[in-house]
């Protein structure tokens, strides 16, 4: 169990800096039915919100 979250939150810290999908879209794709759950484990992995991980980490198109 522990090694399929840390999957899934290595996925959602991709998805969270490789795309503009919202929040929730994330979740989804990343396997949780509630975006709420997603956001207590990421926190829990990264010790932030996937909102601040995606402020702090996001990759700017002009970057590309």
């Amino acid at each position: 169990k522990q090694e399929v979250r840390w999957g899934q939150v290595q996925y959602i810290g991709q998805l969270l800096t490789d795309t503009e999908l919202p929040v929730y879209a994330v979740a989804r794709k990343a396997g949780f039915e509630y975006a709420e759950h997603m956001d207590v484990a990421f926190k829990r992995s990264k010790g932030m919100t996937p909102g601040q991980y995606r402020a702090k980490y996001r990759r700017h198109h002009s970057e590309r």
